[in-house]
């Protein structure tokens, strides 16, 4: 695709999401004005990043991070818009992640895009409005390329120390994910029941909420293989699916019973905005292997060039 294609389809995106804003509360999906407006707000905030990034940046990059481009048994992946000057500065968090994972001598590769499309080849820009679903188009077009085993890491990601242990775990179980606090039933969550009604969906159930800014999968594994073959097809049916602590997630991980696959609580720690202290994070977080920061993506926040060195 052109840049004017990408800037044709952010502006399709910007106008559906215009459009699902001004419907009236009366005409809107559930009786419950609560829960309208909840729903309606959370579509969104989630509506679709600019697809659209400088044409010398555009697209997919493989960094061989040093090591031989041949061996394809582990990757880490990842995905960056081009937001606006004052949004979260994706851009800036993949330097670092870089820088990280360098730092580490991190044994793969590194697999990322900036603005533009996976799975072109498999026409996956007809998903563009569904958000977040590049996240898991990208684990298929690792696995199209020959990759064995990938792990997404969001730009607000590093990794700490080595992070072979978490490639271990997703060789043994076929998935590994983070998980994070109660999920509490809230209209939000009744709003989902509504649109995926082939899941046990039920507020008597203790849901603990999974978030997808580290998750790996094993392509090799037949969980593996039918955890991604899942995801495509609520993607196929338009449900907003790879995305933080949101339900869907959360949801499909009870549907197939996977709760046992989550990694270890102890190995990716939460740091404050303003901890830009790489050493401190590691002394403080002893076992912690990846660490995520916001911080890393805030343009205000000045971050020490040699902050990885």
């Amino acid at each position: 695709p052109t840049t004017e294609d990408y800037l044709m389809i952010d502006q399709f995106l910007e106008d559906k999401k215009n459009e699902l804003v001004a419907v009236p509360h009366h005409l809107r999906p559930f009786k419950n004005d609560y829960l309208n407006k909840e729903f309606y707000a959370w579509i969104t905030y989630r509506s679709p990043k600019n697809l659209f990034a400088p044409e010398d940046l555009r697209g997919l990059h493989i960094d061989y991070l040093g090591n031989d481009p041949s061996i394809k048994d582990k990757c880490v992946i990842c995905y960056v818009t081009c937001n606006k000057k004052g949004e979260r500065n994706y851009i800036r968090g993949l330097k670092y992640l870089k820088k990280a994972l360098k730092k580490i001598k991190f044994e793969g590769h590194l697999i990322y895009y900036i603005g533009g499309y996976p799975g072109l080849n498999r026409g996956r820009l007809l998903y563009a409005d569904v958000p977040y679903a590049f996240k898991t188009f990208l684990f298929e077009e690792a696995k199209d390329m020959g990759y064995h085993q990938a792990l997404w890491l969001d730009s607000c990601c590093v990794p700490l120390r080595s992070i072979t242990p978490l490639f271990e775990h997703i060789e043994m179980k076929g998935i590994g994910f983070r998980s994070l606090v109660p999920l509490f039933w809230t209209p939000l969550c009744e709003g989902f029941k509504s649109l995926m009604p082939e899941f046990n969906i039920s507020e008597k159930k203790s849901y603990i909420s999974q978030t997808t800014q580290v998750i790996g999968i094993n392509f090799d594994s037949e969980i593996g293989e039918s955890f991604l073959k899942r995801m495509i097809q609520l993607i196929n049916k338009k449900i907003p699916f790879l995305i933080g602590t949101d339900p869907p997630l959360t949801f499909l991980v009870y549907d197939l019973n996977l709760q046992s696959k989550q990694f270890p609580d102890h190995w990716i720690a939460e740091l404050a905005w303003n901890s830009i202290d790489y050493e401190g994070w590691k002394n403080k977080h002893p076992q912690a292997m990846i660490c995520h920061n916001y911080a890393l993506v805030q343009e205000e926040i000045e971050i020490p060039e040699n902050l990885f060195d």
